[in-house]
């Protein structure tokens, strides 16, 4: 496992492993087995944690703990190219040209250009006369492979694991699945299917008349463009919501689009729509009345003029015609 040029960390988990952390001040655990722990370049902390490990702490002032096993600390050079003292934190090891400095505690072995002493070798600057052990076999392992947190499509998609976010762009038709953590997905301009799966999911059909499905978990459904026209309705921009649950779900009205609720809430911080602006039956009862429930059709309509003689704009349908109430509804 090579890392990047940031300060990256790593754990080995089981089996013999081998990870170089490459620049940047990386953390890297070797887990269980006999592992090789590269820290590269910059100040690393290295842990050889159960089995044989080999630690090597490069450039930069490392930090190396050997764990359990019998552990070896590589060093460039030649014993006479460093000091040693021990501390409390345990050897504290300086190379003379560089001044790189190295903290190095359950480290068995300490292994040099020209020998390989002990500990107490080390300290008291003796001839080795030890035998170096066998170094542990390292298997090669995959790459592994870092799922993007966010995926752009144009087709078809079902997010792999670890993905978080799903956005479409074109025009195509096309169906967008999330995974079982908590997604955002948003449709482009098609008429798009649109299934969160499991998770806390934020789904979003974008333009078009499109399908929406939350899946399991506390779903949000968000209506964040354009609407139609009184003239228009089911024509332009109109949803429909298969499986809204009043128990877990919630509806995201876009302040910049339902410019009458009020310049409050945001996406990341919803604000609870106002009780006088929501109504249900088939048309507004009051001049504030913005919000329109149907509940015997299932159909949600925005009204810009309440009671007043605009009509209202219809822009989804819930086709399991919930009992709906104010607490439904949010302000982003």
């Amino acid at each position: 496992m090579l890392g990047t040029a940031n300060a990256d960390s790593a754990w080995g988990w089981g089996g013999n492993d081998s990870i170089n952390g490459g620049a940047g001040n990386d953390s890297i655990n070797g887990g269980v087995g006999n592992d090789i722990l590269d820290g590269g370049l910059g100040n690393d902390i290295l842990s050889g944690d159960l089995g044989n490990d080999t630690l090597m702490g490069a450039g930069g002032s490392d930090t190396l703990d050997g764990g359990e096993g019998d552990d070896i600390a590589v060093f460039s050079g030649n014993r006479a190219d460093y000091t040693v003292s021990e501390t409390q934190e345990g050897l504290l090891v300086t190379h003379l040209s560089t001044k790189g400095v190295q903290v190095i505690s359950d480290v068995e072995f300490y292994q040099f250009a020209g020998a390989t002493l002990s500990r107490a070798q080390f300290i008291a600057s003796e001839p080795p006369v030890v035998v170096k052990p066998e170094p542990p076999v390292v298997q090669p392992e995959p790459p592994v492979v870092t799922p993007p947190v966010t995926v752009e499509t144009t087709t078809s998609t079902t997010l792999a694991e670890g993905s978080l976010n799903l956005v479409a762009g074109g025009s195509s038709n096309i169906s967008l699945t999330g995974n079982a953590l908590n997604n955002s997905i948003t449709g482009n301009v098609g008429k798009n299917t649109i299934n969160g799966g499991a998770g806390a999911d934020k789904v979003n059909g974008g333009s078009g008349n499109d399908t929406l499905y939350g899946g399991s978990g506390k779903d949000a459904f968000l209506f964040t463009t354009k609407l139609g026209t009184s003239s228009t309705d089911r024509k332009v921009n109109f949803d429909t919501v298969k499986d809204f649950n009043v128990k877990d779900d919630s509806l995201y009205l876009d302040n910049a689009i339902f410019k009458k609720l009020g310049k409050k809430g945001s996406e990341q911080n919803p604000v609870k729509l106002d009780k006088k602006f929501f109504t249900v039956g088939d048309k507004a009862k009051d001049k504030d009345d913005y919000v329109i429930y149907n509940k015997k059709t299932g159909v949600l309509s925005y009204d810009a003029d309440g009671s007043g003689k605009g009509q209202a704009v219809e822009f989804a349908l819930l086709t399991n015609k919930p009992t709906l109430k104010v607490d439904d509804f949010f302000v982003i």
